[in-house]
């Protein structure tokens, strides 16, 4: 196993270089060993760079579940102290998550919101619930871990990587921007953003913070989603690297895709997995999530956007290039993945290669309005 992951260094916008098996933190009697290693990336100056988490914190429990009530899971082997798992902003300042790691809802994660000593209470990640997922049907078989979010704090440990604000009313430094996922559309843009204050002023405490409203307090320790990806603007005049270390995923990866009713709909999604994949290994169409086009030279069915990687000089980047999925039902050309804009130029089904955590778009046209789980099979052993 070491073997293959050190193989797995590779050079994208991200590097992501997997160093061995070591255990995995031990806080409540489980004993289970995940893969570690850390993702870097190299930002040019004054440029955007997009960032995510292929690896994940490490988990701090893994067990079955005996039952599901709701939203309440009930463990087979936990025995969790009053507040273990809960935010209080002084003794504990991790938030958590469950990801299912076996099971029909494999992949899928939801939030902890309350436990007791061998129960969790957990609030869906979205509108697709315990029951949709298939975890009501468990029977002591599925199994999950927690992971703690990953926040400001610990995506940018110490300041490591950015540079800091003396000013938080006229911002000098890195901004950390995001897409909230509230957000819905086509084109979607940045409307979150956040400096890290040195506390030099004296006007506030050092700290993250969203420049929008200063004074509503740090987002030093606001969890971020497991799916989430920030956009790093680098607005000094020099490179600037930054290393995201943590367990690799042990388990399938569910990320939910949303179709709008009247409109398109473009899902900011991250490739979640540490090693490359091609655009076929997604699944995207396998999965029956991602709708084919019948005809390559008008395509009407989703379509797959990519940023520039690596990116060139410059900020507010949007996607260069655009793919689509042809089903072959016209002729001319085999089925598969192709660039609209140069389709007799082959299909790129092995061709297109998409780096550990790279942020890609799924444009969605207007349909029926819902849901739809994209659960990605663990690449590796």
């Amino acid at each position: 196993m070491r073997a293959l992951f050190m193989k797995s260094c590779m050079v994208f916008a991200a590097t992501v270089c997997l160093l061995s098996w070591q255990g995995g933190a031990v806080l409540f009697g489980q004993d289970f060993s995940n893969p570690v290693g850390f993702v870097k990336f190299e930002s040019p100056a004054n440029t955007d760079m997009r960032i995510s988490a292929p690896v994940h914190r490490p988990s701090v429990y893994r067990g079955n579940v005996t039952n599901v009530s709701g939203n309440v899971l009930t463990l087979a082997t936990a025995n969790f102290t009053a507040g273990q798992l809960i935010y209080n902003g002084t003794s504990q300042l991790d938030h958590f998550y469950v990801r299912v790691a076996s099971g029909t809802a494999a992949g899928a994660w939801y939030s902890i919101t309350g436990h007791t000593s061998d129960t969790l209470t957990v609030s869906p990640a979205t509108t697709l619930n315990l029951s949709e997922r298939g975890l009501a049907a468990t029977t002591g078989i599925d199994e999950i871990l927690i992971i703690p979010h990953w926040t400001l704090n610990t995506i940018f440990p110490d300041q490591a990587g950015i540079v800091t604000s003396p000013d938080p009313f006229a911002p000098s430094g890195t901004r950390v921007m995001m897409i909230p996922p509230s957000l819905t559309g086509p084109n979607l843009g940045p409307t979150e953003v956040f400096i890290y204050h040195d506390g030099s002023s004296g006007f506030i405490a050092a700290g993250w913070y969203n420049v929008a409203n200063l004074f509503v307090g740090t987002y030093d320790h606001a969890p971020l989603a497991p799916d989430d990806h920030l956009i790093m603007r680098n607005r000094s005049s020099q490179l600037q690297t930054h290393y995201i270390s943590g367990d690799a995923p042990s388990t399938k990866i569910s990320t939910d895709l949303l179709r709008l009713a009247t409109t398109t709909n473009d899902n900011h999604v991250i490739q979640p997995y540490p090693v490359p994949l091609t655009v076929d290994e997604l699944d995207l169409v396998q999965n029956g999530i991602f709708t084919p086009s019948s005809n390559p030279f008008a395509p009407l069915g989703d379509l797959l956007l990519r940023f520039p990687s690596p990116p060139p000089t410059g900020t507010n980047l949007t996607p260069t290039k655009t793919y689509m999925y042809y089903d072959g039902s016209m002729g001319f050309l085999p089925q598969g993945w192709y660039d609209i804009g140069a389709p007799f130029g082959g299909s790129v089904d092995t061709s297109l290669v998409l780096g550990p955590g790279e942020v890609i778009v799924i444009r969605r046209p207007a349909g029926i309005a819902q849901l739809d789980p994209w659960t990605l099979d663990l690449p590796y052993p």
